[in-house]
């Protein structure tokens, strides 16, 4: 990709996101890199390379600066630029949208790290509240269910800086623990996992 980008208060640069189920394609985005206390950015649009024809597909325009594909590619979840933050489920095959309402507490609260289940049907999120203010900086774990839409609060309000990663199967978390410790979570009940 060639492109000149201009390098002022922020800028982007292309991303890969993830290789197609199928192989034949590639899923990139526009990382964003802000100039300011953005604590989660991972990209702002979704686009799909076709390996074979070289012809690019746009799945998301620019809505945000935080987003995570499903593993069955179905579904597009990202954060909604705003106050509060607000998470946005997209279809898409549609471009259907439905908004999730957070556990919003603070109006100086951001969230991201989203993290799919391998089955795409559970998605996990850190929130930040007061992130650019290491005095009062506090996080929270939510589990969001798609189907039928639920959500439960796993970790409210921690003093630790954590991040949620990855899922570990179907039911443990990987979440990120200050610099590079990482710890499992149970992703029911935010204790720690059944051995």
């Amino acid at each position: 990709m060639d492109e000149t980008l201009p390098f002022t208060a922020g800028y982007t640069t292309p991303q890969p996101v993830r290789w197609s189920q199928d192989g034949q394609a590639l899923y990139f985005t526009n990382l964003p890199h802000f100039d300011g206390c953005a604590v989660f950015a991972n990209g702002q649009t979704l686009q799909r390379l076709d390996l074979k024809t070289g012809q690019v597909t746009p799945i998301m325009p620019k809505v945000g600066s935080v987003l995570s594909l499903s593993p069955d590619e179905r579904m597009v979840a990202y954060i909604l630029d705003g106050q509060p933050p607000v998470l946005v489920l997209r279809f898409t095959s549609t471009g259907a949208e439905e908004k999730v309402s957070l556990p919003v507490q603070d109006p100086d609260t951001q969230a991201g790290s989203l993290a799919w289940s391998e089955n795409g049907n559970v998605l996990v999120l850190t929130m930040a509240v007061h992130p650019c203010d290491a005095e009062r900086w506090l996080h929270s774990i939510v589990r969001v269910d798609v189907g039928p839409l639920t959500q439960k609060t796993l970790v409210s309000n921690s003093r630790q800086y954590l991040r949620t990663v990855g899922w570990m199967g179907s039911a443990t978390l990987r979440v990120e623990e200050g610099q590079g410790n990482f710890i499992l979570m149970d992703a029911l009940t935010g204790g720690s996992p059944a051995k």
